[in-house]
């Protein structure tokens, strides 16, 4: 799998790397689902071929401190995406339905080809803001980019907002309750091709 070159973060080194979904669970486990059984904790589209999971690792003790995974899924407002009915413009998501930018639905099209899904970003409670997930993320677009997307989207729980907001993220709609894991917010971005 692919590894970065070290990154220095409050003078611990760790690397970004591509892993097997399963390097990702352990850490999910603890902060997004407790308690579940390594089997609930694969995600449907994760072991794709093109998927893409990424972990940040301290170097030093190889411990995974951050992780991420994406993968290709049109995106909700698209009509026959797997989240249409729960997330789509017509969903319970506020006091009414919400309205696609228009950058949004171009680079969306009919069917969402291009479009990835960003999920199970998860980092250590206790290295939170010191950049880990900024780097899972930027790996994590990047490989959507490489591979044709040009739209990334997620439904981020509410603490993760300003998170993602900070990457470029913008929301569409309204807060809402995602089962067993509480307040969510849809939220997408444009990625951008690279220059040359």
């Amino acid at each position: 799998m692919r590894r970065s070159p070290p990154i220095r973060v409050l003078g611990v080194p760790f690397s970004v790397e591509k892993v097997h979904p399963s390097e990702t669970f352990p850490l999910r486990r603890q902060v997004l689902r407790p308690g579940r059984s390594p089997e609930r904790i694969l995600l449907a589209g994760e072991d794709s071929e093109v998927a893409g999971s990424f972990v940040a690792r301290e170097v030093d003790t190889g411990s995974v401190l951050s992780t991420g995974s994406t993968w290709p899924e049109p995106p909700p407002w698209v009509a026959g995406s797997p989240t249409h009915d729960e997330h789509g413009p017509e969903a319970d998501h506020g006091p009414a339905p919400y309205e696609v930018p228009d950058l949004a639905v171009a680079l969306t099209g009919i069917a969402g080809d291009h479009c990835w899904r960003l999920r199970g970003m998860a980092t250590v409670e206790d290295r939170r803001g010191e950049g880990l997930g900024a780097a899972v993320l930027e790996a994590i677009v990047e490989h959507a980019r490489a591979n044709g997307g040009n739209l990334i989207w997620c439904t981020a729980r509410e603490r993760a907002v300003a998170f993602y907001e900070r990457a470029g993220f913008s929301a569409l709609g309204q807060r809402f309750d995602e089962k067993e894991f509480g307040p969510h917010l849809l939220m997408w971005k444009a990625i951008e091709e690279e220059s040359a």
